[in-house]
C-alpha cells in the first residue's frame, strides 16, 4: 500500500470555515481527522467515532453532528479511521479506540 505520508493533502477547509481536515499519527499509523472548532481555548473536547460500515456517507455522518457541537464552543475531532488499513472495519477491538486518542 501507498505510503499516506509521502505526500500529505493541504488541509481542506470545510464550506462553512469551521472545520479542517488534516492527517494525524496514531501508534496504528496515519489517519485523516477533520477538526470542528480548530485551536479552542477552553472548550471540552470532544471525539465523535463514525460507524464502521465502509460507506461514504458512513465516514462522514458525524460531520453534521461535530459541526453543531462545536458551536457550543467545544473543540470536536472526527478521525477516518477508514483511512488507515490498520483501523478499517473488523481490525479494532474494543480498547483500540482508546489507544487512537
Amino acid at each position: 500500500p501507498a505510503d499516506p505520508t509521502a505526500h500529505p493533502p493541504a488541509p481542506r477547509v470545510g464550506n462553512s470555515g469551521s472545520w479542517v481536515e488534516g492527517l494525524v499519527e496514531t501508534e496504528y499509523g496515519t489517519i485523516r481527522v477533520h477538526e470542528f472548532n480548530p485551536g479552542a481555548v477552553g472548550g471540552v473536547p470532544v471525539i465523535s467515532f463514525h460507524g464502521m460500515r465502509a460507506m461514504k456517507r458512513v465516514v462522514e455522518e458525524w460531520l453534521p453532528v461535530g459541526e453543531a457541537i462545536a458551536t457550543t464552543g467545544a473543540r470536536v475531532l472526527v478521525p477516518n479511521l477508514h483511512s488507515n488499513p490498520h483501523t478499517k472495519p473488523r481490525k479494532l477491538k474494543g480498547n483500540d479506540f482508546s489507544r487512537i486518542v
